[in-house]
């Protein structure tokens, strides 16, 4: 409970701190098991394109020894890095599920501690690609210092597949809230107030991963953004980021959700960088907003890319114009211009004129997340995380959705 109130407070005094300096939030230390030590470990990493099994089974990613207790070298360090270990670890129910992991909750036995497992089962000693994608998750969350990304504790190779070892997000992701509010008999919608309290978490660990790890996300969705009861909002699901060159943040590769992604991001060979993940911001504004996804349902694929590349953007709909604040309607607008030069940065959200407004006075996430969940008892799938999940248009999302 204490430490509740300590994020709590957090939380508040962040979101005060924001209206005078508007700079990104000082990255605090993270809340780790008391024992064994899971700090998140402070290296840093370079880019090399190394990636290989050795003969006791361990599994190389860069300067990274991934075996069966743990991360066991990296760029500076030889020998044991964390004193967590698998054995101590009891798995529990099955919060998410994808092509080739899942995620399990976990009990630390040793402390008591909840924490989420990830499990890549896919053949990691044969799939190349496999292992360069979760080198790009493991290389962004190894040394992050953002209260707004998923901390990561530590990571193992064992009987063939990859646990990660994550923070556990306890009142599950924004996919489950926003599902939360569209329930039949649902008492609270949200509000201005509420969506601007959300989406500067958000910009704040995307400043991060912009500014400080030169990463573009590439897979932002209401199921990628997590909560906990304290009421903090935290970026997740980082296997398909990109790392990219400081002096070029640009990309060519085509992965991620399609129905989320920016125009240039659905257009083969197509450049793009840092404002994709602005567009992607939009859209989870614009439909925690609305109550619904801002497009109207896709058909097929290429209804979804004819619509996004060549028809108006969602903000264009009179409809949508009419039922928000102006200096809203303007932010969000920004957000999906068409042209990604035209898009806002992270910092010019935060200084935008509906931030500024609705700054002025703090908004309680912790109790309003409370609130929707004892709506219905719960947040759907339960107080987990949940990673992924279908795009929208398609129905309603099953309980366990998708990495």
């Amino acid at each position: 409970a204490s430490e509740r109130a300590s994020e709590r407070l957090a939380v508040a005094r962040g979101w005060e701190r924001s209206r005078s300096s508007l700079l990104p939030l000082r990255a605090r230390a993270a809340m780790p098991l008391k024992k064994p030590n899971l700090r998140p470990l402070s290296m840093s990493i370079e880019r090399q394109n190394s990636s290989l099994m050795s003969d006791t089974g361990s599994l190389a990613l860069d300067n990274f020894v991934i075996g069966r207790n743990g991360i066991t070298q990296s760029p500076i360090q030889v020998g044991e890095v964390s004193n967590l270990r698998l054995n101590d670890l009891e798995m529990s129910r099955q919060l998410g599920r994808g092509m080739s992991s899942k995620v399990y909750l976990a009990l630390h036995k040793p402390t008591g501690k909840l924490v989420a497992v990830k499990v890549i089962q896919s053949n990691v000693e044969q799939d190349v690609s496999m292992r360069k994608m979760v080198l790009n998750e493991v290389r962004t969350v190894f040394q992050a210092r953002s209260d707004h990304l998923v901390q990561f504790y530590d990571a193992f190779h064992h009987e063939g597949s990859l646990h990660l070892v994550l923070e556990y997000c306890d009142m599950g992701s924004l996919e489950g809230l926003y599902q939360a509010l569209r329930r039949p008999g649902a008492e609270h919608m949200m509000s201005e107030h509420v969506l601007a309290a959300i989406l500067f978490q958000i910009v704040q660990g995307l400043t991060y991963l912009h500014k400080e790890k030169r990463a573009v996300h590439r897979d932002l969705k209401p199921a990628n953004v997590l909560l906990n009861s304290a009421g903090f909002v935290k970026l997740s699901d980082f296997g398909i980021s990109r790392q990219l060159d400081a002096t070029c943040a640009m990309a060519q590769t085509y992965c991620g959700t399609a129905a989320y992604m920016a125009p240039e991001r659905l257009m083969d060979g197509a450049i793009y960088g840092f404002p994709s993940d602005i567009w992607s911001v939009g859209l989870i504004a614009l439909e925690g907003i609305l109550g619904h996804f801002p497009y109207p349902e896709f058909t097929s694929h290429f209804d979804l890319v004819n619509t996004v590349v060549n028809g108006p953007p969602p903000t264009e709909n009179p409809v949508v114009k009419q039922g928000l604040s102006l200096d809203l309607w303007q932010l969000l607008d920004g957000l999906v211009a068409k042209e990604p030069a035209d898009r806002p940065d992270c910092y010019q959200v935060a200084r935008s004129a509906f931030m500024l407004r609705m700054m002025s006075q703090p908004c309680d996430l912790a109790a309003w997340f409370r609130m929707v969940a004892a709506g219905g008892g719960a947040l759907p799938g339960g107080s987990g995380i949940m990673l992924g999940g279908a795009p929208p248009g398609g129905g309603a999302l099953p309980d366990s959705a998708e990495i």
